[in-house]
């Protein structure tokens, strides 16, 4: 095999796996034996190959039962691939970076004589996922071999090159991370921010008002358990101008042109309905149409039906309109009272987790989950003052926002490593030694 030329400029040889690297397939100490189990040896199940980057797993084995069992210990790095498993675990791979055995549902491969850079491997077997489980044996317990992934051929560069496309996209992989953990992070500040904001609520100062322990004087009871003295509980319907509204019917043949239409999908978008979304659907309809369901900011809809409860009355609203949309026929509006209640905050309200329960209580179950509008408008819904429904929304929306820029943050970082993968390792794009 060539190691010569210049490394990064030279043709890649396509080789099999058997050719560089060593596969080992793990085993299971018998059950019945209890001194086999909880030592110290780390033994990789495979579902435990959906963490991607293997430093620790739950499953341990006793230095006797290692001696007892099929299970090898193999030495970091290696690349582990799940011969099978649930679901689409078959063909998931990770890579190790401790000392691991596995069971026989788990494949380690072990490169030899620095041939083949562990992390490049990994690399390059992330986008043959479906190709894999393509090759996989056994028709309805399909699952791969030792022997499909020793003939597995494999684009081989220098191992210069190999190393540096490694680590181009190993740091795209370092901020997808970082960025999963800022999002995790600001979701747990959100669920935080919702339960104290909804049950102590804001003062004047912009803080948050001591506890019911620190300071009980500042609380008293209501249907809905200890709130605010200076806030209300009233019935969903006496925050409203009008009756709620069932949307506008379309026609199949009218769908395409004309009007945006808020459907059913718009209600599980992100808090605040983009109206600007690609997905939003387009139907053709009349000024009087218009005129009976056109959509105004602040609406608040909420879903009619759903195949299961737990999607039973999601609520949204538009907050910005850029241009005039209607609403579908299986979507339910009410257009809050602007003078007594802050729509944002009233929406927000509806997405807490005790909100949601009451709403999923009133459901009715047949074939299709439903909910009729008096069964909505009845639904006992917090009043604070009008300021400080709009602190509390502020506060909320803003997290939010940090939440939505993460996320995008993060669609962007995916779609540069999907790009980059088929870039760098079909060689289309070669990388540079500097």
């Amino acid at each position: 095999m060539r190691r010569d030329s210049v490394p990064f400029e030279h043709p890649w040889d396509e080789v099999l796996v058997c050719e560089v690297a060593n596969v080992i397939v793990g085993g299971t100490p018998s059950t019945a034996e209890p001194s086999f189990w909880d030592g110290e040896i780390r033994w990789m199940a495979s579902g435990d190959v959906h963490q991607h980057h293997i430093f620790d797993v739950p499953g341990r084995i006793s230095e006797k039962g290692h001696r007892w069992s099929n299970a090898v210990v193999v030495e970091p790095q290696a690349v582990a691939m799940a011969l099978a498993g649930q679901g689409k675990t078959r063909a998931t791979v990770a890579l190790t970076h401790v000392p691991i055995c596995t069971n026989q549902s788990v494949a380690l491969i072990k490169p030899r004589d620095n041939q083949l850079d562990p992390e490049f491997l990994y690399q390059s077997l992330i986008p043959r996922y479906e190709e894999m489980r393509a090759r996989s044996a056994g028709g309805g317990r399909a699952g791969l071999t030792k022997s499909i992934l020793e003939r597995l051929p494999i684009q081989l560069p220098h191992p210069l090159e190999q190393r540096r496309i490694a680590e181009i996209l190993s740091t795209l992989d370092d901020e997808i991370e970082l960025t999963n953990a800022l999002i995790a992070k600001h979701q747990q500040i959100k669920t935080g921010l919702i339960h104290d904001l909804f049950t102590r609520g804001i003062t004047s100062d912009g803080h948050l008002r001591p506890t019911r322990e620190q300071d009980p004087d500042l609380y008293k009871e209501s249907a809905l358990g200890w709130i605010p003295k200076e806030w209300e509980v009233r019935p969903f319907r006496s925050v409203l101008t009008g009756n709620l509204q069932n949307g506008y019917f379309k026609k199949p043949e009218l769908v395409g042109t004309g009007y945006k239409l808020v459907n059913v999908s718009e209600l599980y978008q992100p808090f605040g309905i983009d109206t600007d979304h690609p997905n939003v659907e387009r139907v053709a309809a009349t000024s009087a149409d218009f005129h009976k369901f056109g959509v105004q900011e602040g609406d608040l809809f909420f879903t009619r039906s759903s195949l299961v409860l737990s999607g039973i009355a999601q609520c949204n609203t538009v907050l910005k309109l850029m241009e005039p949309i209607l609403f579908e026929c299986h979507v339910i509006r009410g257009k809050p009272d602007k003078n007594i209640v802050n729509p944002a905050f009233l929406g927000l309200y509806f997405q807490t987790p005790g909100a949601r329960r009451e709403l999923m209580s009133r459901a009715k179950q047949t074939t299709m989950t439903t909910i009729s509008q008096p069964d909505i408008v009845s639904v006992p819904v917090l009043r604070p003052p009008l300021d400080e429904q709009t602190s509390i929304a502020q506060r909320i929306t803003s997290n939010m926002m940090s939440i939505h820029a993460e996320e995008a943050h993060l669609t962007k970082l995916f779609q540069q490593k999907h790009g980059l993968m088929h870039d760098l390792l079909t060689g289309k794009v070669r990388v540079k030694e500097n």
